[in-house]
């Protein structure tokens, strides 16, 4: 590639190859006319799955890295940072399926829209129902309260409607499964993710950073990916205490409701 990118799309994996060879196909089928670079960190896979990722890319131009320790979400995302030169970056979990209208819509939101600073598509499930990708900030007892009981799960009417708008709206904090941002503000203003955060939080604690500058988080509903999402901590309480990834989530659950223990909730507008 001859000329620096419009948009580095970055993407993780760990020991989920066969998810990346997916999401490579359909980013070669809708990423254009945006003129894009691929990189993909391998987060220290098990079961040799970086040598499948290297069967994947043999003869391309994407950026292979391979990492010896697992960084967790933030530190694995920061190091493919490293090496992206376009003037925009797309963080894209290997489960997502891009479609015509992923990538377009966001590119434009960011150059249009007031104090965009990072925008988030729309994400569906492969049968075509809403996923729920945007949020409000959460409190403690939200946050119990939905692990308490799935089918009691908190949800406000304010999250309900943006799903139903057909314009940008602004949210508190969208799920970093996929999420586009200026690459100048990403690393330069906010120093990327916190990597204290090693799994859960890094993305709620991202878009927390951005309404403090002032910037704006938004769902863009123009914009549709699908998301074969996997819930590593999901289930009630009662279901995921069990698992290492509940324990994950209440760490970075603590770190995050510490950090941020003598502030208010920025405004979200």
């Amino acid at each position: 590639m001859n000329t620096k990118p419009k948009l580095s799309i970055i993407t993780i994996n760990y020991g989920g190859s066969s998810e990346v060879k997916k999401l490579w196909q359909s980013i070669k089928s809708y990423a254009a006319p945006i003129e894009y670079e691929f990189i993909v960190v391998d987060n220290a896979s098990p079961h040799n799955d970086a040598k499948a990722l290297k069967e994947i890319f043999v003869d391309t131009d994407v950026h292979l890295i391979l990492l010896e320790k697992n960084l967790g979400f933030g530190g694995g995302y920061s190091e493919g940072l490293k090496f992206a030169q376009g003037e925009y970056v797309a963080i894209i979990n290997p489960d997502i399926q891009l479609t015509k209208t992923s990538l377009s819509p966001l590119i434009k939101a960011l150059e249009t829209e007031t104090r965009a600073s990072l925008v988030a598509p729309k994400l569906i499930n492969p049968d075509g129902t809403i996923q729920q990708n945007a949020r409000h900030f959460p409190t403690p007892w939200v946050m119990f309260g939905r692990r308490l009981a799935t089918r009691f799960n908190w949800s406000y009417d304010s999250e309900e409607k943006w799903y139903q708008s057909e314009s940008p709206q602004a949210v508190d904090w969208v799920q970093g499964s996929f999420m586009c941002l200026k690459k100048d503000t990403f690393t330069n203003l906010l120093n990327g993710f916190d990597t204290r955060f090693f799994l859960f939080l890094e993305d709620t604690d991202l878009c927390r950073r951005i309404w403090k500058h002032n910037l704006r988080v938004l769902l863009i509903p123009s914009a549709v990916a699908v998301h074969s999402e996997h819930r590593l901590s999901g289930g009630n309480l009662w279901e995921a205490w069990r698992k290492k990834p509940f324990w994950i989530h209440l760490s970075s659950a603590l770190k995050y409701f510490w950090k941020y223990k003598s502030e208010k909730i920025p405004e979200v507008k």
